[in-house]
This record gives structure tokens, sequence and C-alpha cells, in this order.
């Protein structure tokens, strides 16, 4: 039988110089000192050197293990197993009573579970700062998809607006095209005036409604010299022929409209005379 004893351990508490013995111990004994006869027997029986050992120890806890512990303790040693030499090594089974098996501190156990916490630790930081990273990067994306949309609402205004201008002066130039020029409807009216007769007012609205306001000696007769105009039709009299003492003429108002037959024509010369002066 063999024992290993070290100096105490700082980090093992003391065992008391006595033991107080308690009805498990005394069972212990009891069934060690049954058990003796039964190893022995076998161990003879089958030449099993084994089960000898086992015996061999079996009476050593008996009679020698209690006082042998009890003097190491007064002595100030700390034995950390009590076993069977089998050749140069050992059977295993450690014979000591479980409460005096010393508990040994591991310092790497405690530097191995620091570096687990530590590892855990990092760990943690690692995806947290990934995830905010993550959470960037899409607030960003976000950011840069908002600009877009508000820059497409921009450029899709910008193009409606391009497009209700294009079809503004579209429209325009068309009604230009097919009006007849206010100069061309006052050179005409001007020149179909009798003599001792003129205008006053002259207006050409862009419903083609022509008015005129003037004096003439014979305003009644107005009426048959505009009816063979090839820009002015459907003349006639806004309210009633007063004569002005002033002049001893006719003050009349005179309404009439641009004859849509006309503004074709009007129309191509307005056309040649733009492309006579592109070709210039």
């Amino acid at each position: 039988m063999s024992s290993s004893t070290r100096p105490p351990d700082p980090g093992i508490a003391p065992v008391a110089a006595t033991a107080r013995p308690d009805a498990l111990l005394l069972w212990l004994r009891v069934a060690l000192a049954l058990a003796y006869p039964l190893l022995a027997h076998v161990a003879s029986a089958r030449q099993d050197a084994t089960l000898a050992a086992v015996a061999l120890a079996d009476i050593a806890l008996i009679v020698l293990l209690e006082p042998l512990l009890q003097r190491a303790t007064l002595q100030g040693l700390v034995i950390d197993a009590v076993d069977v030499a089998v050749g140069d090594g050992r059977l295993g089974v450690n014979l000591l009573p479980p409460e005096r098996v010393p508990r040994h501190i591991d310092p790497r156990r405690r530097l191995n579970l620091a570096l687990a916490a530590a590892c855990v630790l990092l760990l943690g930081l690692v995806l947290g700062q990934w995830l905010h990273n993550r959470r960037l990067a899409l607030e960003q994306m976000r950011a840069t998809v908002q600009a877009m949309h508000g820059e497409a609402q921009q450029v899709a205004a910008l193009r409606q607006q391009l497009q209700d201008n294009a079809g503004a002066a579209g429209f325009l130039a068309q009604r230009k095209r097919q009006s007849v020029p206010k100069l061309s409807v006052l050179a005409d009216a001007t020149a179909r005036l009798p003599d001792g007769a003129w205008l006053e007012r002259f207006s050409v609205d862009a419903d083609g409604q022509i008015g005129l306001q003037g004096q003439s000696q014979q305003a009644t007769r107005l009426l048959d010299v505009f009816k063979d105009s090839p820009l002015i039709a459907d003349p006639g009299f806004q309210g009633s022929i007063q004569p002005d003492p002033a002049t001893g003429k006719e003050r009349f108002y005179l309404l009439a409209h641009v004859r849509q037959s006309a503004a074709k024509p009007a129309a191509r010369a307005t056309d040649n005379r733009a492309s006579a002066g592109e070709t210039r």
C-alpha cells in the first residue's frame, strides 16, 4: 500500500486532529471486516493478485489507515491518496474517505474560465459592432433611395412641365398659324372706309372678334362696305348710331369676325415668310 503526502496547500482547509466517529464510519469498518475473509478466500482460490491486493487494502483500512491519517494530520501533512502499489504503478483506487480527499484549486482552470469568458465577451462585442455597421449601412441605403426617389419625382415634374409647355407652345403656334394678322385686318378695314370716315378704336380678340369704333358721315353704309371684305365677316352695329355735335358725323361701334377662310391663306403666307427667313 502506498500513500502520497505533501505539505499543506494554502487552498486546502486543515483537517482536525481528532476525527469524530459517526455511525457511517462504524458501518464502513464493519463492512470492511466482513469483506476481508471473502476477498482473501476468492483471491487464494483464483490466485488473483488484484483481489489479494484489494483484500490487503481492506485489512489496511481496518487496522492501519485511520491511525495513520490521524498521525499525518497531527504532523501537518496532507495526504492526497491512499492506493495499492502494483509493480511500478498504482492500482488507481483511492482508499481515503471522501471527506478526507483534498480539493485542489487548479490555476489553469481559472485561467481557462477567464479566457473563455473573454472570448464570449469579445464575440459579443464583434457581433454588436457587426450589427451596428449593418444598421448604419441600411440607414445610408435608405437615405440614398429616398434621395433618388426625390430626384426621380423632380425629373417627372420637369418632364410634365416640359410637356405642358410644349403643348401650350404648339397650341399657340397653331392658333397663330390659323389666325389672320391684326395688321392685315386693320389694313383691309382702313382701305375700305370711305372718305370722311375714320377709326378711333380697333381691336381683335383671341376668338377672332373684331371691334371697330369711329365716325362716318353715313355709318349705315359701312355694312355694305365690309360685306365684300376677304378678311372681315358678319359685320353689325353694336348699339345705336349717335350723331356727334362737335364733328357733325355719326358715331358708330361695329362688331365683326375674322373670316375663317382667310385664316389658311394667312397661315400659309406666315409659313412662307418664316421659310424664306430661314433660307436667307
